[in-house]
């Protein structure tokens, strides 16, 4: 056993980021890079498929209550009658290829899930495991970033003639997804750590090692924060989506190429109030329309370099836009890759990509275009408190309607018991991407944050009286809740993903 510290621990984290690094690289290189390509991009549809038809297709809960709790172990394996029963249960409802690769994706991660159980892993982080298909769904939810990162490190990395067999490739990718590619997120994150808290620090084993301090910057369903949602803005704003003309999927199918297109109709509706179509957004999201002429069987995308560089000619000749830097992806290291949302990879003269990818470029092109407007940001500060709002109703806070007191504003004033609990809302966007790409940076820009919310608690606290005679209370706290993930010691300045922890201060409080 051993304590790491200081500039000792901050050592050991780059050694291991270059090792690691350089380790999936390494086992990489061995594969064709064409083949590996191809049969990794066929089964992250499949998982993917596998992903929404049990939180999405499937409306029924008695037909999940039947799938959830299959499980997926060494029992399947020797005996896979289930499976038939499961085929059964998915005919009516989608196509046969579909139901396929379903069946595939159950058998496969049984064997991939007692092959790690074989090495002694169990469990994956945040008590996720691979024991039943409900598991798993959760499991590759939370790893979607790094499959699709391993996906994009491809065409650059692999440089042999190795080739898969199909049945092969979960066995194969999935350990460097989970060995390599989620350490290395672990790794940048807690070489962050050790450049924010003074006493942080890692004990070892020779085997592994464990941390003194912990940092979750994504939010439900492993999804990274954003100012306003689709779900927020459909849900606080009431900006629907009705009149997007939104085209109907194809029975059977689980993706389709005219997803791409209601995703675009939907984000310009519900945002139309900051006029999303006038940016950028709106001469992007054409081009990536077109891109849909070059779908196969409603999810792969490809087409030739030409015919690509045709329509970006076009775009910069009426729009000034550069596709070729919006939309290609030539990340080769693993930093790079984990952060990009470009849709197309180059893979020979060949340019390729997924309905998926299409519509998770539009998304987070989105938020890009609007990130840049003020009105956006002060109408999302107000839609943050409402969230906000409703959060502390849950817990049981009374949420007053307090906004001023003798001309001073306040965000959210709620009461429990006998206390008061002033809430400041901080909207400030965080950018996750510098967490391995610029890790200084990162770091500079959180104590800028916590020094301006620490400002933000002292101005609240030194006019608490208006408070406490208006609501005739007390006692008083006061709170700063950041729509973005921060890394502070200070306990009143709380990240909305860990909001649930103001429902134990009031415990905490007496209350």
């Amino acid at each position: 056993m051993k304590d790491l510290r200081g500039k000792e621990l901050r050592s050991v984290l780059d050694w291991q980021i270059d090792a690691y690094t350089e380790g999936l690289a390494k086992a990489l290189a061995s594969y064709d890079r064409i083949d590996a390509f191809r049969k990794w991009h066929a089964t992250i549809r499949a998982i993917e498929e596998f992903v929404n038809i049990l939180t999405v297709e499937i409306t029924d809960e008695d037909l999940k209550t039947l799938l959830m709790p299959i499980s997926l172990d060494d029992r399947l394996l020797k005996d896979p009658r289930p499976l038939s029963g499961v085929e059964g249960l998915l005919r009516p409802l989608f196509e046969e290829k579909v139901v396929r690769r379903f069946v595939a994706t159950l058998s496969r991660t049984a064997a991939i899930n007692y092959a790690f159980s074989a090495h002694g892993v169990v469990t994956f982080g945040h008590g996720i495991s691979m024991n039943t298909v409900g598991e798993a769904v959760e499991y590759y939810q939370s790893r979607r970033r790094q499959m699709v990162t391993l996906l994009y490190m491809m065409p650059e990395t692999c440089s042999g003639d190795q080739e898969l067999a199909d049945i092969d490739t979960l066995n194969v990718m999935l350990p460097l997804v989970e060995l390599n590619c989620v350490a290395l997120t672990s790794l940048y994150q807690n070489a962050l750590l050790a450049d924010i808290y003074p006493d942080f620090y890692a004990w070892s084993d020779g085997r592994g090692m464990r941390c003194s301090h912990q940092f979750e910057p994504l939010e439900q369903f492993f999804l990274e924060p954003e100012r306003a949602s689709l779900l927020d803005i459909s849900k606080f704003r009431r900006t629907g989506y009705a009149g997007a003309d939104l085209e109907v999927l194809p029975e059977g199918k689980v993706f389709a190429a005219l997803e791409v297109r209601n995703t675009r109709r939907v984000l310009l509706a519900c945002y139309a109030e900051f006029e999303l179509e006038k940016t950028e957004f709106g001469p992007v999201s054409e081009a990536i329309v077109e891109l849909l002429k070059y779908c196969l069987d409603d999810y792969f995308i490809a087409m030739h370099k030409r015919q690509f560089q045709e329509i970006a000619e076009r775009y910069a000749r009426e729009a000034g836009i550069d596709l070729d830097r919006l939309l290609v992806n030539r990340s080769t290291s693993f930093a790079v890759a984990t952060n990009s949302f470009k849709p197309l990879v180059e893979l020979g003269d060949i340019l390729t990509s997924n309905v998926n990818l299409l519509g998770r470029f539009l998304y987070a092109f989105k938020n890009a275009c609007l990130d840049k407007q003020r009105k956006y940001q002060v109408r999302t500060g107000f839609l943050f408190e409402d969230m906000v709002k409703e959060e502390l109703a849950g817990f049981g806070f009374e949420v007053t309607e307090i906004k001023r007191i003798n001309r001073k504003e306040f965000d959210v004033v709620s009461t429990f018991g006998d206390t008061v609990y002033n809430i400041q809302c901080k909207n400030n966007r965080v950018d996750l991407t510098r967490i391995e790409t610029q890790r200084k940076a990162f770091a500079r820009y959180n104590r800028y944050l916590i020094s301006y919310y620490k400002r933000a608690l002292a101005k609240e606290k030194s006019r608490e009286r208006l408070l406490l005679d208006k609501l005739g209370r007390s006692k008083i706290r006061h709170f700063v809740v950041s729509r973005f993930p921060v890394m502070t010691y200070c306990a009143e300045i709380i990240p909305y993903n860990s909001i649930e922890r103001l429902a134990t201060i009031i415990h905490e409080d007496g209350n």
